[in-house]
């Protein structure tokens, strides 16, 4: 990169002339040459080099490594360091500043060169890729916004729909046949599914989004909260959920576990055909030395292997004819990448499926504040 400034940070005062004319004849700029790291970082931040050429060893209390890392973290300008030692102590205690590279002395201008175009380009480098991830992250937001928002605005006029034909069904009941009384319930269906789905969506539209305290939770209390909200439906099917031994407490979301449990629990009991349907909840905690392996068992309609791999994308699903049932894995997996675990299915047709998805054991998040 021809024409780049150079800031060059030398205690002696030879060396750093002779590195001046080095670049110069190199066709780099030198706005400054300084030879203690308090007045670096003050060159650095009136002239904004391109990159500083900077000597471990300094005049002053202050060594080379103090100055680049308060040069990186004010200025963002890349550190090539000079060096006439390259124990290994040394170097440890350089890597923590994220330099672009090392040059020992003495070295030749071919050299100098080549280190200070590949520094130059990996910054650039990086500059585009943090650019990248910052439109990213933003346009990331913004869909989650929109979307929140256009499921918001679909909830008013369905409401209205329900709302009007309990109206037509409560006030012209004696004037509706039966056809027209299983036109109006067909409807009322429709809606009620439809708002599901709505609910659904912003859930998963919310997944991510915005801070949430991690929490200690209990999972043998969550588990039993759990099957107490789906009691009606349990009882409806004559069903049952357990768990097959202890599970344990972690540290975690608690609305995004208490939301993935029951995703899977609902989604065993509704896709399940058998005279008693079975949904049964273990952890193996042995398995994995580093997270939670967490398995959600059904006695339901199974799944095709070749489909298996599709069941948690949101549009290319086979589950699709089954709507919010479909969201709901893709919520689940949403979830579990969140937590920075895994999940998959193992299933064949008409032997009822298990899910197995990790959590990490010490977790931490990193997502958007």
């Amino acid at each position: 990169m021809a024409n780049a400034q150079i800031l060059v940070v030398e205690d002696e005062g030879i060396v750093a002339m002779d590195i001046q004319k080095r670049l110069e004849r190199l066709s780099y700029s030198v706005p400054a040459v300084v030879d203690t790291g308090e007045d670096a970082i003050k060159k650095a931040g009136e002239t904004h080099p391109d990159l500083v050429l900077m000597d471990i060893h300094l005049k002053g209390e202050m060594t080379g490594i103090e100055a680049a890392e308060q040069i990186r973290n004010a200025y963002n300008i890349p550190v090539l360091y000079l060096t006439a030692y390259a124990d290994d102590e040394t170097l440890e205690r350089a890597k923590i500043t994220e330099p672009y590279g090392y040059i020992l002395k003495p070295f030749k201008d071919r050299e100098l060169h080549s280190n200070i175009d590949i520094a130059l380009h990996k910054h650039k480098i990086d500059r585009e890729l943090r650019s990248s991830m910052k439109a990213l992250e933003q346009a990331n937001r913004e869909l989650k916004n929109y979307a929140y928002t256009i499921s918001h605005d679909l909830r008013d006029p369905l409401g209205t729909i329900q709302a009007f034909s309990e109206f037509v069904l409560h006030e012209y009941m004696d004037k509706l046949d039966e056809r027209g009384e299983n036109q109006l319930a067909m409807l009322q269906k429709s809606v009620s599914r439809i708002v599901e789905l709505i609910e659904d969506l912003l859930i998963l539209s919310r997944i991510g989004m915005g801070y949430i305290e991690v929490e200690t939770v209990d999972l043998n209390a969550l588990l039993n909260e759990i099957t107490s909200e789906l009691s009606a439906q349990i009882a409806a099917c004559g069903g049952e959920v357990v768990a097959t031994g202890q599970l344990p407490t972690i540290s975690a979301f608690r609305v995004w576990m208490k939301e993935l449990l029951l995703n899977l629990i609902e989604n065993g009991l509704t896709l399940n055909k058998s005279e008693k349907p079975r949904v049964e909840v273990s952890c193996d905690d042995r398995e994995k030395e580093n997270d939670y392996l967490f398995m959600v068992k059904d006695n339901g309609i199974g799944i095709e292997e070749e489909n298996q791999a599709r069941i948690f994308n949101l549009v290319d699903t086979p589950l699709l004819e089954f709507g919010n049932v479909a969201v709901g894995l893709a919520i689940c997996k949403r979830i579990v990448t969140e937590f920075g675990g895994t999940i998959g299915v193992e299933s064949k047709t008409g032997e009822g499926r298990t899910f197995r998805f990790t959590i990490p054991k010490l977790y931490q998040y990193f997502g958007s504040v």
